[in-house]
């Protein structure tokens, strides 16, 4: 009997043993269950890969050994509609000496390995819808805040994303915020403020205090990379041509006057009083003309192919025509400019290369002055000292290739209140003391589309003193400015908008500020654009109408890249859309790491029903002014917030 009760009470004391051993070793394994979900969830990115990986570096940290781990993303067990990071860990465990002896024979699966225990976490993240609003706060610190302030009306909605700062949240009296969820590394204002509100859908009160910091989602992106090779361009230089052709013989003309190659004086309707049409045969010599003077009736100037040094060519006054046709793609080199004064009319027929100093000059009045091609398939090539100064009359420039080196103490391009049209071309302007291009009030600019793929359109600072363009480009009130598509826009200046623009698709990399106010109204539109300026970004008085789109349309595999940039700065300065601003819309990314971002006086900054991200240091609302978006694909990142510990 004492034989037999033995067996039963080293078999008691075997089981006491193995359970014992059995409970510790799940403790064991619940523990660092619990540590490796808090620490996954808090790593986790959408990438599975990265969650389970995270989550076997911390189980084997924290003493998993050979334990099974294996982690996955799973619905919240709370049922709040959130999702989980859930880890399983499961360690085999031996049995004791004797109780292998009494599981049995060796062939008994239990007596050879032992038996298993397994522990799970849940760790739930709890404010995992996608940031769309976000206040980075400055460098190294955590007390910026996003605000909203003032009594009149001012909203912030942000449909299927979330608001988030690294500071606090808090409307004041008036003010009313919406958003999937708040979440803030400080403190949250529930709108204890007269007249405020904070709410959160579908989820209540989805709001998160004292959560992790909000990461900036374009900090790898290289946004403003090229804002430093925009400001180290050269701008070219006027080729050394020689000097201008003086005197040179004259010949009597009726009716019809050829010229072979060789050495003229003026060429002149005056001069030749009874000519309607003179013409250089060209050839192999050059042909050297003092000038070409049109001050009496209407006549034709033929240009055969080869080389002319020409003084000057000027159409002075009164209603006459002059024809000038080129054949055989020409070369001219003009010392004093292209001259079309008030009521006269100048044609240019036919693709020539021009080398202008003195500039090409369409004065006011009624005027035309023309570069005509012939076809759409030819092109032409300036080289200009001195710009390019159009008036109130129609200025129209050929497909071609474009290089500008200087406005002559004004804007390279100096559009009046007329208009001008430039066809598809490649493009490079430097400005000196005034601007690289510069409309007037009620002009109209067009500039086509680039040329062809090695088309450029770069604006130079040939400044002595080595700065930025005061302004690339600058517009006057009531003016319509229009370009084409470009791969990039290179300009180093600013742009200062005052009246209507259409921008055409590519990169605008500004170095400098961008600012459109114009009290005339204007409206500025762009489709696939992104505007990358080293000044601040600003829209106010005039402008309510703004419309421009990204490259890319932000969704959860596109958050935080380049393309999906629509208006970026990189300047420490403050952004701003203002009173009179009252449509700005933006599909795509508004990205001002450095700067605060104000809204004030009923200035509007929506995306138009499509996705709209704001990044700034801090954002700041007042006086009726509004901050809308809808990101219902822009999904879950879980970035940032609050992670909890639920099972």
């Amino acid at each position: 009997m004492v034989a037999a009760s033995m067996v039963v009470l080293f078999g008691a004391a075997a089981m006491a043993l193995d359970l014992a051993n059995a409970f510790y070793i799940k403790s064991m394994d619940q523990r660092i269950a619990d540590q490796s979900a808090m620490g996954a969830a808090l790593a986790y990115d959408e990438n599975t890969a990265s969650l389970q990986n995270t989550a076997s570096s911390l189980a084997i940290s924290n003493g998993a050994g050979n334990a099974s781990v294996v982690a996955s993303v799973v619905a919240a067990p709370s049922g709040d509609g959130n999702n989980a990071v859930k880890v399983v860990v499961t360690s085999q465990i031996p049995l004791s000496g004797f109780g292998r002896v009494l599981a049995g024979s060796s062939a008994n699966t239990i007596s050879q390995t032992g038996f298993s225990v397994s522990a799970t976490a849940y760790a739930e993240i709890q404010d995992e819808s996608s940031p769309c609003i976000i206040a980075l706060g400055a460098t190294g610190s955590s007390s910026s805040t996003l605000t909203v302030q003032g009594t009149g009306g001012v909203n912030i909605t942000a449909t299927s994303c979330a608001v988030g700062a690294n500071g606090s949240i808090a409307p004041s009296s008036g003010a009313h915020m919406s958003a999937s969820a708040f979440y803030a590394t400080g403190t949250i204002s529930t709108g204890t403020a007269s007249g405020a509100s904070l709410t959160t859908s579908p989820t209540a009160s989805a709001l998160f205090a004292n959560s992790s910091a909000q990461k900036d989602p374009f900090a790898s992106a290289g946004v403003f990379s090229r804002i430093s090779t925009v400001a180290d361009m050269s701008a070219p230089l006027f080729p050394s041509v020689g000097s201008a052709p003086t005197g040179g013989s004259s010949e009597s003309c009726s009716g019809t006057l050829t010229l072979p190659p060789g050495s003229y004086g003026e060429v002149s309707a005056s001069y030749y009083p009874t000519c309607n049409t003179i013409t250089f045969t060209g050839g192999t010599a050059t042909t050297s003309i003092a000038s070409i003077q049109i001050a009496g009736p209407s006549m034709t100037i033929n240009f055969g192919p080869g080389i002319y040094k020409i003084g000057g060519i000027s159409n002075v006054g009164g209603s006459q025509t002059v024809m000038i046709n080129l054949t055989g793609n020409p070369t001219l080199y003009i010392w004093n400019g292209i001259a079309n004064d008030s009521g006269a009319s100048t044609v240019f027929n036919g693709p020539a290369t021009y080398y202008v100093q003195g500039g090409i000059v369409n004065s006011s009045g009624p005027g035309s002055l023309t570069f005509n091609n012939g076809t759409s398939t030819t092109t032409s090539a300036f080289t200009i000292a001195g710009g390019i100064h159009t008036g109130s009359g129609t200025t129209t420039f050929p497909n071609g290739t474009y290089v500008i080196t200087s406005g002559d103490g004004t804007a390279s391009i100096d559009s009046g209140s007329g208009t001008t049209v430039f066809g598809s071309g490649s493009y490079q302007i430097a400005c000196q003391s005034g601007a690289g291009i510069s409309l007037g009030g009620g002009g109209h600019l067009t500039i086509g589309a680039a040329l062809n793929s090695t088309s450029v359109f770069q604006i130079f600072n040939a400044n002595s003193n080595g700065s930025a363009c005061g302004s690339a480009i600058s517009t006057g009130g009531g003016s319509s400015f229009t370009i084409g598509s470009f791969n990039n826009y290179d300009l180093d200046g600013g742009i200062s908008l005052q009246g209507s623009a259409s921008l055409g698709t590519g990169i605008y990399t500004v170095n400098g500020a961008l600012n459109a106010s114009a009290s005339g109204g204007g409206s500025i539109s762009g489709s696939s654009i992104s505007i990358i300026a080293a000044g601040a970004v600003s829209f106010g008085a005039g402008y309510s109408s703004v419309d421009i789109t990204a490259p890319s349309s932000i969704t959860s595999s596109t958050y935080g890249n380049a393309t999906t940039i629509a208006l970026a700065s990189e300047s420490a300065a403050a952004s701003s859309v203002t009173s009179g601003a009252s449509n700005t819309q933006v599909t795509g990314a508004v990205y001002l790491p450095n700067s605060p971002l104000t809204l004030n006086g009923a200035g509007n900054l929506n995306g138009g029903g499509n996705c709209l991200v704001v990044v700034a240091q801090s954002i700041a609302q007042s006086g009726g002014a509004s901050l809308s978006t809808s990101c219902a694909s822009l999904g879950n990142s879980g970035a940032g917030g609050s992670i909890s510990l639920v099972q």
